[in-house]
């Protein structure tokens, strides 16, 4: 049976590396080395005390665009700075730096003619403020820019909700959810604003409610459109259901003055979803039980069918039963 000798295999690797080491550490390579190391350290030490240049790129970002204003182009989103300094200032700055965005303030710029013009040799001071203290800057790529721009109309209009809120099982609206503020100006094209109805509310992701909440939304983008609110409030007030079960009185429609109505049974019982809160206010003058006097014409039964609706809004499933009474008509 074949036996692995762990002794022989180390005498075998360390023959291995000894004989390695006896190439790469003769004589002659280790002063190759020697010089490499050397020529290195002299090329370093050359460019850490030199001044040279480098180019740093910051970003940029714009702010103060009148809202009644649609550029019709982009303006840059990155400066790039060519900087002078020792090498040693740069190669720190190029390793550590984690260079602020700069704010451009458009709203304080130069607008004519349908043009706004930018000059960022004017920002050099906030520039330098991102920089090494030490550092020069030479040249700014682009010095300036330009966007051109239109004239926007503005209109009031409705806030909705682009979709239904769910609601969790057994749950239902206290009170029907808002959003505030329900109007908003927005900021458009004549001919977009004639199109648009009314602005959508973006929802956050979210589990059917089974508490109320109030989020702060974003309205849904529109291209070409900018809007004087941001953001709105929406409100959903939401609470637990119960039934509750009512006698509703059964009441004839179009009956002639002439004729009475006796109806068996004379009411009918009407189970209704409702909020909790909203459980001691319902009544039966919430719902209307009603058989017509056409149908009286058509019945062989002495049996007419009854139609139970209600006003309440609150109200959100109901049922009720019989959903048909025996009538007798006197007169």
């Amino acid at each position: 049976m074949f036996k692995f000798d762990h002794i022989a295999v180390q005498k075998k690797i360390r023959a291995a590396f000894k004989q390695v080491a006896n190439v790469l550490f003769t004589k002659n390579m280790v002063t190759f080395l020697s010089f490499l190391l050397l020529s290195a350290l002299f090329w370093v030490m050359y460019n850490v005390g030199t001044r040279r240049v480098v180019e740093a790129e910051i970003p940029l970002r714009y702010i103060g665009v009148p809202n009644d204003i649609l550029l019709t182009n982009e303006l840059p989103a990155v400066l790039s700075v060519t900087i002078k300094d020792e090498g040693q200032v740069l190669m720190n700055y190029k390793l550590m730096a984690d260079p602020d965005t700069l704010v451009v303030n458009v709203g304080q710029k130069i607008w004519s003619d349908n043009v706004l013009n930018i000059d960022y040799r004017a920002m050099t001071a906030a520039i330098r403020t991102r920089l090494p203290a030490t550092s020069q800057i030479v040249a700014l790529k682009p010095e300036t820019a330009t966007a051109t721009f239109v004239r926007l109309e503005q209109q009031l209009k409705p806030v909705r909700f682009a979709e239904p809120i769910r609601l969790a099982p057994s749950y239902v609206f206290r009170d029907e959810p808002t959003v505030a503020p329900r109007m908003v100006e927005v900021f458009a094209p004549q001919n977009l604003l004639d199109t648009l109805d009314s602005v959508s509310v973006l929802l956050p992701d979210y589990e059917p409610l089974n508490k109320s909440v109030e989020w702060q939304c974003s309205l849904a983008l529109i291209a070409g459109a900018r809007f004087a609110t941001p953001t709105v409030t929406v409100s959903v007030p939401v609470e637990m259901s119960t039934e509750k079960v009512i006698e509703v009185p059964v009441c004839g429609r179009h009956f002639p003055d002439s004729v009475m109505l006796r109806a068996f049974p004379a009411v009918v019982q009407v189970t209704a979803s409702v909020g909790l809160s909203r459980f001691p206010l319902l009544t039966a003058d919430d719902f209307e039980a009603v058989v017509d006097f056409a149908d009286t014409k058509n019945s062989a039964s002495y049996k007419l069918p009854v139609s139970v609706s209600t006003t309440n809004e609150y109200v959100h499933t109901f049922r009720y039963a019989p959903t048909e009474v025996e009538f007798l008509l006197e007169k």
